[in-house]
């Protein structure tokens, strides 16, 4: 099921009813099975097979979905997951937000949404809430 739900949904651009009503989505999907799916993935052993923009999609939509519902933010599985999605896409995302003109270009072609959730995992306050949840 949460392959499906990978291939079919998640790796989709634009989902507007996805992004509207991110709240109320992350209450229903299960950040655990949906991280051990996409480790799986990642590492070979599924016959899914992704492109690069399909890729990204899929990272920014598994952000949104944990910023939703932060509850499995530490949990190892989410974690490798998010890591192995990140070092997957660090050449694209690294051009993408690198200095330089040309890179400056690259940044515009991430599709804002993309951007957007790229730069929430970085920001100050998502740094600080990363922070806030060690020490409590």
């Amino acid at each position: 099921m949460y392959e499906n739900f990978t291939r079919s949904f998640l790796t989709q651009p634009g989902i507007l009813v996805f992004e509207q009503n991110i709240d109320l989505i992350s209450t229903r999907v299960d950040m655990l099975r949906l991280s051990a799916t996409l480790i799986e993935t990642l590492s070979g052993s599924s016959n899914l097979t992704l492109q690069n923009e399909e890729r990204l999609w899929l990272l920014a939509h598994f952000i949104a979905l944990q910023r939703a519902n932060n509850q499995v933010l530490f949990h190892p599985l989410f974690l490798r997951a998010l890591s192995m999605q990140l070092s997957t896409l660090s050449g694209q995302i690294s051009s993408a937000f690198g200095t330089g003109v040309s890179n400056k270009k690259s940044c515009l072609d991430l599709p804002p949404y993309v951007r957007g959730e790229l730069r929430a995992l970085v920001d100050k306050d998502g740094v600080s809430g990363l922070l806030e949840k060690f020490t409590s």
